[in-house]
């Protein structure tokens, strides 16, 4: 409810707008409008008010695609920029990715026979066909370089196209690339010649259907379907130019990751880090320079003047101004002190008389290096999902069970970014391999459902987890093959090692038992300082 100083305010403008209203109606109107707005403003949130000391905090808004059309370039060239010459960024990502990708995300063909058991022949023949074409196409390379791109621009641009020599080798003649933004024209926008309605580079048909993206030509590197396209200059000679292609969606498929309603263009993964850490790479500037100021001194000999400036040389009687020998004469060598020999370890002389020493120091009262490098770093190890121990290399101040919550809260995310390239990147190349491996006569389905097999950890706690798995497995709430994917292993390839292992250990003569969870829990010691020491 409004409080009496609203009550009173809306009072007296109806008083003022009653006089007005003989003279314009619409101008009285306009006048109670604005004051009702204004009530409504002393009456409405708190994160709204314009007065006081964040009066001036007014950020820019609007629709996510006019805002990144404007920005995004600055911002993908700050995130590279910051990757190349940052090493707590540049380190950060590539233990990103050594996470999330390691040894690769692989395929489990899922392919079903009549009696809807899983098909192992099928599917290890498919499998099989797979390795060797994802070995042509380095698809271990392109799932390092996909994650590298969403967090370096937020997006890319997944292409695919024929390859001709593959089918001489008896393999999938699919041609896999990555493009990066840079590649979009996004001049191309407004309506076209064809009908259709362009929108920063991505065409659509009147019903908001996506049909094409408009790609730099010099973007390319593989080819472009049902065109032929060669980067050989004889044959275009306007590469380099500038000139834009169409391709089709269905070819060429954006993969980010939109933030807002309404997105359909990238930004940086990074993009609320890059400010912080470029600040925080200017003041390691500073205080490099700083720290190098304070190591540093300079001596003065000074004349008190004394005893005139006879010592110094007679400026007065025009005499030349050289420095008189300092005590003790020559050196060893018979050689005039120089003020070089004069200050060396351990060496004591005495002045000339009138002679005093003083030397000029850059002392630094306080540093707060530690406190601001700490606090930094903690906001951008945020940023980047990561725990500030593993951002900072800094376990200096972590107990092991603070450094054990934030690991496996990280792993939490780097699940999520292997689930995201599972299902934007390897999904669609999976489809496409299938479908394709079908079309060229090397399988006989179209469609092939899969799980993907991702990268897993070792247990940060061993006997403990161990236990926790074991008792698990016991009471029936996971299986053993859910167990080998957390570890990023293969149930079906650990049970046939195990098989075999079993038979030559047996035909051996050693004993072969795998203790199947009937065994008894490891008692541990739960204090951790006894757990560090371990």
């Amino acid at each position: 409810m409004a409080g009496p100083e609203t009550s009173l305010r809306m009072a007296l403008a109806r008083a003022i707008a009653l006089p007005l209203s003989f003279i314009s109606p619409a101008a009285a109107g306009r006048y109670l409008a604005g004051h009702a707005r204004l009530a409504a403003g002393l009456i409405g949130y708190d994160a709204a008010r314009r007065d006081g000391p964040n009066g001036r905090w007014l950020p820019r808004d609007g629709k996510a695609d006019p805002m990144l059309a404007r920005d995004a370039r600055i911002i993908r060239a700050r995130a590279r920029a910051m990757v190349r010459d940052n090493g707590n960024i540049s380190g950060a990502l590539r233990k990103i990715v050594a996470n999330v990708v390691y040894s690769g995300l692989t395929p489990q063909a899922q392919h079903r026979d009549a009696t809807g058991a899983r098909d192992c022949a099928a599917c290890g023949a498919l499998e099989n066909d797979w390795k060797d074409w994802a070995e042509e196409n380095d698809i271990w390379m392109i799932q390092q370089l996909a994650l590298r791109h969403l967090w370096l621009d937020g997006g890319f641009f997944l292409h695919f196209y024929a390859v001709p020599r593959f089918q001489k080798d008896g393999l999938v003649p699919l041609g896999v690339e990555l493009l990066d933004m840079d590649a979009l024209d996004m001049s191309v926008h407004g309506p076209q010649p064809n009908g259709n309605i362009a929108r920063y580079g991505a065409e659509y048909d009147s019903r908001g259907n996506l049909l094409a993206w408009h790609i730099f030509e010099e973007s390319l590197y593989g080819g472009v379907l049902d065109e032929g396209w060669t980067r050989d200059p004889a044959v275009h000679p306007a590469f380099g130019a500038g000139r834009t292609l169409r391709l089709k969606a269905e070819d060429c498929r954006l993969v980010m990751q939109p933030d807002r309603i309404g997105q359909t263009l990238p930004v940086s993964w990074m993009h609320a880090v890059i400010m912080g850490m470029h600040n925080f790479d200017e003041y390691q500037t500073s205080e490099q320079i700083a720290a190098r100021l304070a190591a540093a001194f300079a001596i003065f000999l000074k004349d008190s003047g004394e005893f005139g400036a006879g010592s110094m040389g007679n400026s007065l009687s025009g005499a030349p101004l050289n420095p008189a020998p300092l005590a003790g004469g020559q050196t060893t060598a018979g050689r005039a002190l120089s003020m070089d020999t004069f200050i060396s370890s351990g060496r004591i002389d005495e002045l000339p008389p009138g002679k005093e020493i003083q030397i000029v120091e850059n002392r630094r009262p306080a540093n707060n290096y530690t406190d601001y490098t700490k606090t930094s770093l903690r906001g951008a190890s945020s940023g980047m999902a990561m725990s500030y121990e593993s951002f900072g290399n800094d376990y200096s101040d972590a107990s092991y069970s603070a450094a054990r919550q934030a690991v496996l809260e990280e792993r939490r995310g780097y699940r999520m970014q292997q689930i995201f390239l599972a299902r934007k990147l390897m999904t669609p190349i999976w489809r496409r391999f299938v479908m394709w491996r079908k079309a060229f006569g090397l399988g006989s389905e179209e469609r092939v459902p899969v799980v993907w097999q991702m990268p897993g950890w070792s247990w940060v706690d061993p006997v403990k987890d161990a236990n926790a798995a074991q008792t698990r497995v016991k009471l029936g709430i996971i299986s053993r093959r859910e167990l080998c994917a957390e570890e990023g292993r293969d149930f079906d390839e650990t049970v046939t090692a195990l098989a075999e292992e079993k038979q030559m250990l047996e035909e051996a003569g050693l004993s072969a038992d795998v203790d199947g969870g009937s065994g008894e829990i490891i008692q541990e010691d739960d204090n951790e300082e006894n757990r560090g020491s371990r």
